[in-house]
C-alpha cells in the first residue's frame, strides 16, 4: 500500500510539473496575433532612416514597422530601425537592438527575410548572432535575401528577427533598390 502510494504521487508530480511546463513554454494569443501580422502581406511602408541611422527628413515613417513583441515588451527595445533604409542591392544595413536584461535569457538572435514575390512566404535565413551584448549594433547585408533582378527593380522585403526559441521578437520592412 505505501509503495503504491508513492508511485501514485510520483505520477501527479510529474503530471503537474509537465502541465506546468507546457503552460509556460506555450504562446500567449497576444503573441500569436502578433507572429500572424508578421507573416500578413501586403508589405507595404518603410521607415526611412539615413546612412547615420537617423529618420530621413520629411521620409516615411511606418508605425507597424520593429515594433517589439509582447512576450519581450519591456525586455527588449529597438534602439533604431534598419539603416540606412531603403538600401542598394548587396548593401550592408544595421539594426540597434537594446535587449537589456534579456541577455541571460536570449541565446541568440536570427533574422529572416520574406520576399514579397513568394507566394509561400517562406522565411529565408539572413544571418545568425550567439556572442550577444546586452547593446549591439548588427549588420546585414541586402545580397543575402533580395533577388538582383535590376538596378531600377524596388522591392520591400520583410525582416524578422527571433530569439533562439522560435519566439517573434521584432519585424519591420527594408525597400531593396529603387532609390
Amino acid at each position: 500500500m505505501h509503495k503504491s502510494f508513492i508511485n501514485s504521487f510520483s505520477i501527479l508530480a510529474l503530471l503537474i510539473c509537465s502541465s506546468v511546463l507546457l503552460l509556460s513554454c506555450s504562446k500567449s494569443d497576444e503573441q500569436r496575433q502578433f507572429e500572424n501580422e508578421a507573416f500578413n502581406p501586403p508589405f507595404t511602408g518603410i521607415t526611412e532612416m539615413t546612412v547615420h541611422g537617423k529618420p530621413t527628413e520629411g521620409g516615411e515613417k511606418d508605425r507597424n514597422d520593429w515594433r517589439v513583441s509582447p512576450h519581450f515588451a519591456g525586455l527588449i527595445t529597438i534602439q533604431t530601425p534598419a539603416y540606412p533604409n531603403p538600401v542598394q542591392f548587396d548593401q550592408n544595413f544595421r539594426i540597434d537592438i537594446d535587449l537589456g536584461f534579456s541577455i541571460d535569457t536570449v541565446e541568440r538572435l536570427s533574422f529572416y527575410a520574406i520576399d514579397p514575390n513568394d507566394p509561400k512566404l517562406e522565411l529565408q535565413p539572413i544571418d545568425e548572432f550567439m556572442n550577444l551584448a546586452s547593446f549591439d549594433s548588427y549588420l546585414l547585408n541586402s545580397g543575402y535575401f533580395a533577388n538582383n533582378s535590376g538596378v531600377s527593380t524596388s522591392n520591400i522585403y520583410r525582416i524578422l528577427i527571433y530569439d533562439g526559441r522560435d519566439n517573434l521578437i521584432s519585424y519591420g520592412d527594408v525597400q531593396v533598390g529603387g532609390q
